[in-house]
C-alpha cells in the first residue's frame, strides 16, 4: 500500500497535555551550542574623546590618553537564526519568542527579503570575531590608520575592546608574526584564538553540482550561523605560573605541519610577549567550523 503524506500527520497533537506540547516545541528550537563566528568588517574602529569622568582618577594609560579607540562590535553583521515554528500557531510562536528573548535574539525586518528575520548580535564574551584570510591585512592596518593623525599631533590613545575570542583560518599561520602581535596588542582582553582547520560538512548541508547553484547557496549562507564544532583538537594553554605554553592533548584534527607552525609561533614570539605581561588566561585551539 502506498504511503501518503497524510499518514504522517499527527492530528491528535492539540489533544496532548500543554506541558508535553511545550516540551515538543522547545525541542524544535535551534541548538546554540558552540561558539558563534561573526565576520570582521572594516568600519568598527572608532576614535572618540573620553567621556566625562571616564579617565578621572586613572593613573595608567587611560588617565594619560587624549583619545579613546573603541572597537564597536555592535557594528558587526548579525547572524540569522532559523525558527520556522513561529509560523505554526500562536502557542509555538509564544514558545519561540520567549526562548529568543532569553537568548538575546532579536527580530528585525529585512528589506532585501521583505520579511522579518531573527538575528543574533555579537556577544564579546561568548562569540568569536572571525578574520578571514583576505581581510587579515585590512584588520592589521585599520586601527593604525585611525591613529595616524594623533601621532602627528603628539597625542595618545587608549584602547581596551571587550572582544575575548578571535578565530583565524589555518592559512594565517603562514602570514607574518605581526598578525598575532596585532591581535594581542589591539585586544588585550583576548583569551582564545581559534584556528579554523576545515569546514565540517553536516548532513543537512545540501550539495550542488552547478557553479550557479553553489554561488546562490554561498550568498544565502553569508549571514547564517557558523560556529565552532564540538570536536576539539590539541590546544596550547598559557601557564601563567611557569610562564610558558602547555600542550593539551585532544582529538587529532588538521595536519602535523600546522601544529609545528603553531609551536613555532609560540616559541618565537607570543611566549616572549606574554613573559612581560600578567596573562591569566590565553589559549590557541584548532577547531572545525560547522554550519
Amino acid at each position: 500500500m502506498a504511503y501518503s503524506i497524510q499518514h504522517r500527520a499527527f492530528h491528535l497533537f492539540p489533544c496532548l497535555p500543554a506541558e508535553l506540547r511545550l516540551q515538543i516545541w522547545r525541542k524544535t528550537l535551534p541548538d546554540l551550542d558552540g561558539v558563534t563566528l561573526h565576520g570582521y568588517k572594516k568600519g568598527c574602529w572608532d576614535l572618540r574623546d573620553p567621556l566625562s569622568g571616564e579617565s578621572e582618577g586613572e593613573s595608567g594609560a587611560l588617565g594619560r590618553a587624549d583619545k579613546i579607540l573603541d572597537f564597536r562590535h555592535e557594528r558587526l553583521d548579525d547572524v540569522y537564526i532559523d525558527m520556522p515554528i513561529v509560523f505554526v500557531n500562536r502557542e509555538a510562536r509564544g514558545t519561540a519568542l520567549s526562548w529568543a528573548r532569553a537568548q538575546g535574539i532579536k527580530m528585525d525586518f529585512n528589506t532585501d527579503k521583505g520579511c522579518h528575520v531573527f538575528v543574533l548580535p555579537f556577544n564579546p564574551w561568548q562569540d568569536a570575531l572571525f578574520i578571514n584570510s583576505h581581510k587579515l591585512e585590512e584588520f592589521c592596518f585599520e586601527p593604525t590608520d585611525r591613529l595616524a593623525g594623533l601621532q602627528l599631533r603628539g597625542q595618545s590613545a587608549y584602547s581596551n575592546p571587550e572582544v575575548t575570542q578571535v578565530a583565524l583560518p589555518h592559512t594565517a599561520l603562514t602570514s607574518e608574526m605581526a598578525v598575532f602581535y596585532d591581535l594581542i596588542h589591539w585586544f588585550p582582553r583576548l583569551q582564545v584564538i581559534y584556528i579554523i582547520v576545515d569546514i565540517e560538512i553536516g548532513p543537512t548541508l545540501p550539495k550542488f553540482s552547478s557553479t550557479e547553484e553553489r554561488a546562490r547557496h554561498k550568498e544565502r549562507m553569508k549571514h547564517q550561523r557558523w560556529k565552532t564544532s564540538q570536536t576539539q583538537g590539541h590546544s596550547y594553554v598559557w601557564d601563567n605560573q611557569d610562564r610558558k605554553f602547555v600542550r593539551h592533548i585532544g582529538t587529532p584534527i588538521g595536519f602535523r605541519s600546522m601544529y609545528r607552525e603553531i609551536e613555532d609561533y609560540l616559541a618565537v614570539g607570543i611566549a616572549k610577549a606574554f613573559a612581560k605581561r600578567d596573562v591569566e588566561r590565553f589559549e590557541i585551539r584548532p577547531v572545525l567550523m560547522v554550519l
